[in-house]
C-alpha cells in the first residue's frame, strides 16, 4: 500500500471530523506503516493543551493524538505558516510534530497514495 496522507485541518470540537480522522489514522496504522499526518488551517488548535471540553459537551480526543507514537505514526508535521497565523508556538500543542513548509506540503501531497482530509 502507497503512503497515506491525512490532513487535520478544522477547529477541535466543530464536528465528529477530528475524531472521525483519528480513528481512520488508527485503523490504517494496523496494515501500513506508510502514514503522514499533517496539521493545518485550523487543525493545529486541536493540539492545544489547554482545551476545556466541559462546555462543549464532548469528550476531548487530545489524549488519543498523544497515542499516535504507539500505533507507529511517527510522520506527524504541522505547516510553518498555520502556527504563525494562528499566533502559536510548537510548545502550546500537546504532542510533538515536525515543522513542514507549504512546499513540503505539497512534495508530500503529490507522493501520497490518498488524501483524506479532516
Amino acid at each position: 500500500m502507497s503512503q497515506l496522507l491525512y490532513e487535520f485541518v478544522s477547529s477541535p470540537h466543530q464536528s465528529a471530523n477530528s475524531r472521525e480522522g483519528l480513528d481512520a489514522v488508527l485503523a490504517a496504522s494496523a496494515v501500513t506503516d506508510d502514514i503522514v499526518v499533517v496539521f493545518h488551517q485550523l487543525g493545529p488548535l486541536q493540539l492545544l493543551t489547554n482545551q476545556v471540553t466541559d462546555q462543549a459537551l464532548v469528550r476531548s480526543i487530545l489524549p488519543t493524538f498523544k497515542m499516535l507514537d504507539l500505533y507507529d505514526v511517527e510522520a506527524v508535521y504541522v505547516l510553518d505558516t498555520c502556527l504563525q497565523d494562528l499566533g502559536l508556538q510548537q510548545s502550546d500543542l500537546a504532542i510533538e510534530l515536525k515543522v513542514l513548509s507549504l512546499k513540503d506540503l505539497t512534495k508530500l501531497r503529490r507522493n501520497a497514495h490518498a488524501i483524506l482530509r479532516f
